[in-house]
């Protein structure tokens, strides 16, 4: 797609700056690599689910490969390629750090060693807006019945539950949730480390077993921390799929309640597998986010922000369910791609019929999520998945995570294909990618991109549409990290220009002056802007606001004489001869043997009836362009009209007496410098089978000549016209040209 100021390209991101800011998991070591391990400054512990951003070191934004730590706190990147770069290390709760450069090189893996140090993450400061009294207590507390369960089943009450109210968080100062049950009677809290601390109950469950993981409920909203899975032999049993201080932070917790016993309030009706207590906690803010998963709508489909998660329909097992959750295993465990595609297509089967047998059943639909996930039918996939949220929403935890890991796995497979200038390849993975998982931009944003290059302008308008939706979401902005917020800004902003251009391409015209406006009040001093903006102002015939941001942008004394002529090229286009007078002259006078800036200053002198200059500047353009007849006809005419006969019919006398004219002529610069010379011959009094050699000189940007190059045509019948071409291969920038034809 060409882009819509000429001279002075409208910014795109280059292939590098693809890379996303993504969840990546750790690679195997090869080629450019970096491992290590992520430490807590205060306790020495491996600091798990941290992210890992490998960074250009010139940048600490752009990731060019990403990964999350192990229970170990290791983790292994591999650069595209050696160079010099940068680790940045983020986790919630945690403050970020970026490490000093270092170099890595190809078949020499770098071993590191980052230590991280916690830090607290306060509420937003508050803002008095009316003189009105504040509520003490927090409503939701009250309209929940948090007090009225507290008066009832507390230490004042039944004593089967026990209360932690604000003011005892606040005390406490814990670092996470978990620290702040650790002293609750009944309650169990394992793992001294940073992160990942299990949570149990002491109870006696009614199975017999003396401990159990509690229901969790955030806002009232269950959340289940275990499920029910079978393993490749077959063997069922419950495994952990979130750990409490994964889902809520501490700054944001209002208030918590403990029933650590099988009795409990009927609002927390456990629905596990076997019967437990329950955990509920309440936070500060006035809804609660649910996972969601992709479809629908800008940002992706699923329950909104604030929507409960309701229990749904309880998951049953059938022989069909059965096989399908033992074939998921065995290609869950399996390294042999061909051999886990066929176990996925197996497992989507049987998963099939067992929705064909009972479409109420929520787990067939998320089997055949997962499964249709495996054999890269993602369309499919997300079909299953809305329909299990549907049925069970509890499911959407489990669900959310297939989604994010696929989104992932297919980043990684485009990205080295983008880097690699593969872009047609690359677009259909990141179109999977955007159909499993919506709720992120930044495949929205690199599909705008690479549609624009494509020219489909269509669809890279969709994409950064969707993109600015979810990023000027403030809901969706507050539920990530600070860090990952001001870098999707930066990324969308990044793409300003390149929307404005494309509303432009489109048609949309009155969007595009809109989106140049502002970018022009947010880049005074940046030229291609305004000129964009003068461009679509001509356009859209508003001549006398085009032809003001045009002269502004003429006082630029940065811009150069390719910039100066095109600037010149536009104002012709609009009858403005005065203006493109001062562009074609601003040209000449950068680049004194510009033969097409010569003679566009000529023509236009002409049309604005600024006789006095033009012969002047005439006799320049036919210096360089000695059989041009329009030049000596131009110069003639005004010649005449002045009263100067003797030299308009000298003029007439040397047309008449050319043996064959040159037109058309045209020039191409190639930046890496030398330039194609395209133009027209017609034979006027020679005879036909002469040859004619015309011979070039091409002069660089100062008027010194830097060669010379020939080409020898062969006439035909006079009046005849052909076309040349004439290539210089040469390093040196070319700044102008002229040409002497002769005749054997």
């Amino acid at each position: 797609m060409n882009a819509f100021v000429h001279g002075r390209a409208v910014p795109r991101i280059s292939m590098p700056a693809l890379a996303l800011a993504i969840l990546l998991v750790a690679q195997p070591a090869v080629a450019q690599t970096v491992r290590g391990q992520v430490l807590d400054t205060q306790s020495g512990q491996p600091v798990t689910s941290a992210d890992v951003y490998l960074v250009r070191a010139e940048s600490d934004t752009t990731a060019v490969k990403q990964g999350l730590t192990n229970e170990s706190g290791r983790f292994s990147l591999t650069a595209p390629r050696p160079g010099r770069y940068r680790l940045r290390v983020e986790r919630i709760g945690y403050r970020t750090i970026v490490s000093s450069p270092f170099d890595l090189v190809a078949s020499e893996p770098l071993e590191v060693e980052l230590h991280i140090s916690t830090q607290a993450i306060p509420l937003a400061p508050l803002t008095v807006v009316s003189s009105r009294p504040a509520l003490l207590p927090n409503i939701r507390l009250v309209t929940s019945g948090f007090f009225d369960r507290e008066a009832k089943w507390g230490p004042k009450g039944l004593g089967m539950g026990t209360f932690i109210d604000k003011d005892a968080i606040e005390r406490r100062q814990p670092r996470r949730v978990s620290d702040m049950l650790r002293n609750v009677p009944g309650v169990l809290v394992e793992g001294a480390g940073p992160h990942h601390q299990a949570v149990y109950l002491r109870t006696v469950t009614t199975l017999g077993r003396a401990g159990c993981t509690p229901m969790l409920y955030i806002d009232g909203a269950p959340y289940r921390l275990m499920r029910w899975t079978v393993d490749s032999s077959g063997h069922d049993g419950l495994v952990r799929v979130a750990y409490i201080d994964d889902l809520v932070m501490p700054s944001s917790v209002a208030a918590i309640e403990v029933y650590p016993r099988i009795t409990k309030p009927g609002e927390f009706t456990d629905m596990s597998f076997e019967p437990c207590g329950a955990i509920a906690i309440w936070t500060g803010f006035a809804e609660t986010g649910a996972a969601r998963g992709g479809g629908g709508g800008p940002a992706g489909g699923g329950s909104s922000s604030g929507e409960p998660l309701r229990v749904g329909e309880r998951p049953r097992e059938n022989g069909n369910t059965k096989t399908a959750q033992r074939l998921l295993a065995q290609a869950d465990s399996t390294d042999d791609e061909a051999a886990a595609e066929s176990l996925y297509r197996q497992a989507l089967d049987a998963a099939q019929v067992a929705i064909a047998a009972d479409s109420t059943n929520p787990l067939p639909h998320l089997q055949a999520g997962e499964a249709a996930i495996g054999v890269g039918d993602y369309e499919e996939a997300d079909r299953q998945l809305v329909t299990a949220d549907r049925l069970r929403p509890l499911y959407q935890l489990r669900t959310e995570s297939l989604r994010k890991k696929a989104w992932v796995d297919l980043q990684q497979q485009a990205a080295p294909l983008v880097s690699a200038g593969q872009v047609e390849q690359a677009i259909p993975i990141y179109e999977d990618a955007n159909a499993i998982y919506r709720e992120r931009p930044e495949v929205m944003l690199v599909l705008g991109q690479l549609y624009a290059q494509e020219g489909k302008d269509d669809r890279a308008l969709a994409n950064l549409d969707s993109a600015a939706f979810i990023i000027q979401d403030s809901a969706k902005l507050a539920s990530v990290d600070s860090v990952t917020a001001a870098d999707w800004k930066v990324r969308l902003d990044a793409t300003e220009a390149t929307r404005a251009v494309l509303l432009a391409h489109v048609g949309r015209d009155e969007e595009s002056i809109g989106a140049f406006r502002q970018l022009v009040r947010k880049y005074p001093d940046d030229i291609r802007y305004k000129w964009n903006l003068a461009q679509l102002l001509a356009r859209t015939g508003r001549t006398a606001d085009a032809r003001q941001a045009y002269d502004e942008i003429l006082q630029d004394p940065t811009l150069d004489a390719g910039e100066l002529y095109q600037i010149g090229v536009d104002l012709y286009r609009m009858a403005d001869y005065a203006g493109a007078v001062k562009g074609f002259s601003g040209a000449a006078g950068k680049r004194p043997n510009d033969r097409d800036a010569l003679e566009m200053w000529t023509r236009s002198l002409a049309m604005d009836s600024a006789y006095a200059q033009m012969p002047g500047v005439a006799e320049r353009w036919i210096a360089l362009d000695p059989n041009n007849e329009m030049a000596y006809i131009l110069e003639a005419q005004v010649l005449g009209q002045q009263g100067d006969r003797k030299k308009s019919q000298d003029l007439v006398n040397r047309v008449q007496d050319l043996k064959a004219t040159v037109a058309n002529l045209s020039i191409d610069r190639p930046p890496e410098g030398g330039a194609t010379v395209t133009g027209t011959m017609t034979n006027k009094k020679l005879a036909s089978g002469a040859r004619v050699s015309i011979t070039f000189t091409f002069y660089d940007e100062q008027g010194n000549a830097v060669g010379t190059q020939s080409e020898t045509l062969t006439v035909g019948a006079q009046g005849q016209a052909q076309d040349f071409a004439v290539r210089f291969g040469s390093d040196a920038k070319v700044g102008g040209y002229g040409y002497t034809l002769t005749t054997s």
